[in-house]
């Protein structure tokens, strides 16, 4: 394994609405541990990053002042690559234009107005949900590179030692085997570097090769407790700052390798090839057979025809986060109730600057909604 890099990027992520008491169990049980084990341990490079401006939000109010200064600190010593990203963690592909530069320009604000700012130039799309188009709305934001998932390009075409680059944008492209093997067997670093060891030969031929690792940073202590002590913490301390590396340290040490767009699929973390088959991109968030999700996107739509309106500038940042989609996609989970928030909220905007068509469309909307809650 000499001849191997890792790139591991863990996504941090809260919605807007989470309950304090639930929020603080996930600050005990996982933030705080990881950055104090990086300032405690002098740990030379952890990971790579995507912090959203939502959960600093929710650090700020709900006074974990600690964590927010450890992050920062962890910035300042070049602990951790930091990408920037979305506000509040919307599914960017299915939004106006206008509203992605929204949600990125908020982004950018919120988290300077915090003392924290990216120190790399890559983007991490929501639930790596892009689109080629999104692309190009993000590159004029001085983002050059991006993580997507391996399903994006037939299996063949999944590089080993090249780094992809489409329309002058680097794309990276996650390890859906070896990410979700840590997540579906809880493999403790031991085991993980015994099953590489074994593996990695029939892939890279002994040659020099990068491996992208990533996850939802709550998985860590919180989804499967012990996962931080008996996974991420060994992997820091003996690979940070040597094998695990800065994606654009990649970027350094791996030629690229162009692909035609055509060749990129639109997709998700969550996109499996079956989706993709049937020509369903963004299944948890809008699936073409998901009735729920289509009123629910008809009613916020209608909503954003007033985004620029002073009064409802902020609330439609929020209506379009992503959990409030996910709690209705039956993929495996269902509770309407996380959704209906952001039904309420789009009835309000449009029940107060709508014209009287667009009021009687969305109680219309909101009466369907509302039924598969009660």
């Amino acid at each position: 394994m000499e001849h191997l890099k890792v790139s591991l990027l863990l996504h941090f992520f809260q919605p807007y609405w989470q309950l304090q008491h639930i929020f603080k169990k996930i600050v005990d049980e996982c933030y705080r541990p990881i950055f104090r084990f990086l300032r405690e341990n002098q740990i030379k490079f952890g990971f790579t990053a995507n912090i959203n401006y939502s959960l600093l939000e929710l650090l700020e109010k709900y006074g974990e002042q600690d964590v927010l200064r450890d992050i920062s600190d962890a910035l300042r010593d070049g602990q951790i690559e930091l990408m920037g990203g979305a506000a509040y963690h919307p599914i960017i592909p299915l939004l106006p234009e206008n509203e992605i530069k929204k949600q990125i320009a908020q982004d950018f604000r919120g988290k300077k107005s915090l003392r924290i700012s990216r120190n790399s130039n890559g983007f991490f799309f929501p639930e790596m949900a892009f689109s080629k188009d999104a692309l190009a709305i993000v590159k004029r934001y001085g983002y050059s590179w991006t993580v997507v998932e391996d399903v994006a390009v037939p299996e063949y075409q999944i590089p080993k030692n090249r780094i992809l680059q489409c329309d002058d944008f680097i794309v990276f492209l996650r390890s859906s085997h070896w990410s979700r093997y840590i997540w579906d067997w809880h493999l403790d670093f031991s085991s993980f570097t015994d099953k590489l060891r074994y593996e990695l030969p029939n892939w890279t031929g002994g040659s020099d090769s990068y491996l992208v690792i990533a996850m939802d940073a709550e998985t860590f202590g919180h989804h499967v407790p012990g996962l931080t002590e008996n996974f991420l913490f060994p992997m820091m301390a003996r690979w940070g700052g040597k094998k695990v590396v800065r994606f654009e340290e990649l970027l350094k040490s791996f030629p690229l390798q162009q692909i035609n767009s055509s060749e990129l699929k639109d997709c998700s973390w969550s996109t499996s090839c079956d989706d993709l088959y049937h020509g369903d991109s963004y299944p948890l968030w809008k699936s073409v057979g998901n009735i729920h999700h289509q009123t629910l996107w008809d009613l916020i739509n209608l909503a954003l025809i007033h985004a620029d309106s002073p009064a409802a500038i902020h609330p439609c940042l929020k209506i379009v986060n992503s959990c409030h989609f996910w709690w209705i996609s039956g993929r495996p989970f269902w509770n309407p109730g996380f959704m209906m928030p952001a039904a309420d909220k789009a009835l309000e905007i449009i029940n107060t600057l709508g014209t009287s068509e667009e009021k009687f469309q969305a109680k219309q909307h909101h009466e369907k909604l509302f039924s598969l809650v009660h």
